[in-house]
């Protein structure tokens, strides 16, 4: 456990306004981005289980998210100086910051995988592909919504779906303006 400095203080008001803009609809995210901040400032938390325990992905996903924010904030929001304090990567922080985001669940050479990131693209929607064969928990993800192939697009609301579906993408509605997530934490490095 470290020591606390008379920064710890301010540092833990600024992180709970970051909070605040962020869960402004929900209190209980916020509470836990809160207590994540608070734990990141006393040394406490590594964030090293962030999501583990949820049987429900979409829960998962959001519970690692508000840890992840809370601590993004408890770091006066800069990504690369919560990357070092986890040991993670700015880009796998970043990954579950950014579930404004559309995720396909693919691997190389898929040819359905491709199509289907094309045309969301070309729709202007926001995505993130993530690879099967490297990511384990992307695996899990998808056998866990019951998909033994990929692609398996999941939305931001927990809809989802596999293989390539120019219906389902064509029904997705219009991009929207950026989060307030990332009017919190900047544009990413």
């Amino acid at each position: 456990m470290t020591t606390k400095t008379p920064d710890d203080g301010a540092r833990l008001e600024r992180a709970v306004g970051r909070n605040a803009e962020v869960y402004r609809d929900d209190p209980g995210l916020r509470v836990l981005a809160n207590q994540s901040s608070l734990r990141v400032i006393a040394g406490q938390d590594t964030l090293g289980d962030a999501g583990a325990g949820y049987s429900d992905a979409a829960t998962r996903l959001a519970h690692a998210e508000a840890r992840l924010v809370g601590a993004l904030a408890a770091f006066d929001g800069t990504l690369q100086s919560l990357a070092d304090a986890t040991g993670l990567t700015v880009d796998a922080v970043s990954g579950v910051l950014h579930r404004d985001k559309l995720t396909v669940l693919s691997k190389p050479g898929c040819v359905q995988c491709d199509a289907t990131a094309r045309a969301l693209t070309k729709k202007g929607v926001a995505l993130v592909k993530v690879d099967v064969s490297d990511d384990a928990e992307a695996l899990e993800l998808a056998r866990g919504l019951g998909y033994l192939q990929v692609p398996v697009v999941v939305t931001p609301d927990g809809e989802h779906w596999s293989g390539f579906r120019p219906d389902r993408i064509a029904d997705l509605p219009d991009p929207e303006p950026p989060s307030a997530l990332t009017a919190v934490v900047g544009p990413r490095l």
